[in-house]
């Protein structure tokens, strides 16, 4: 499920480029709710999603989406600043 995000926050259809990033900012938002569950999925694949989300940042094709990858790259972010996260 988690690389079928990422891959429609990389698609060049806008449409699905905007599903994918609001299915990553819903499971932002579900990880941060539940720490014990986002300190195992972001073992597994929080440096993925912050490469892929920085990756669509910077391509100019992804530009319709800048506003909601910020909202992504911040709570990714927050995540690990949190001490939501169990060590």
């Amino acid at each position: 499920m988690v690389y079928s995000v990422l891959f429609a926050m990389q698609h060049e259809k806008p449409d699905l480029m905007e599903l994918g990033n609001e299915s990553m900012h819903a499971l932002c938002q579900t990880l941060a709710e539940q720490p014990s569950v986002a300190t195992i999925f972001y073992v597994h694949f929080y440096s993925q999603c912050i490469k892929d989300t920085v990756n669509v940042m910077t391509d100019y094709r992804h530009m319709a989406g800048f506003k909601m990858q910020v909202r992504i790259l911040m709570m990714l972010l927050q995540a690990v600043d949190s001490e939501n996260i169990i060590d």
